[in-house]
């Protein structure tokens, strides 16, 4: 019979945060203090790139026998398909934030 599977204790949600705000912290004390928001945008779109670029070498080494775990191969698809989809929102919603704020008369 299989033991039970451990699970992880849940975190309040101020440990995230404060993650959070230390990757804003060291983000912003690299330069002048003012980070560009496209570097954040350059940083997410890259890593969903590198994402989908690595669900599609490993999906291909599982055609040829080279990966024989297929949950992985599903599972980083998934997250690779989930990520695009989150890219798909963001490029949308800076899309009409950009559109909203050129039609503003001043």
């Amino acid at each position: 019979m299989n033991s039970p599977v451990p699970f992880k204790p849940i975190q309040p949600l101020s440990t995230h945060l404060e993650d959070q705000n230390n990757f804003l912290g060291s983000a912003s004390s690299q330069g002048t203090g003012n980070v560009p928001f496209e570097n954040y945008l350059g940083q997410f779109y890259g890593g969903v790139n590198n994402t989908i670029n690595n669900t599609g070498s490993m999906l291909q080494d599982a055609m040829v026998g080279k990966i024989t775990n297929l949950h992985s191969v599903m599972a980083s698809a998934a997250e690779a398909k989930i990520l695009l989809e989150l890219a798909t929102a963001v490029t949308s919603k800076v899309t009409t934030a950009a559109t909203t704020l050129f039609q503003m008369q001043f």
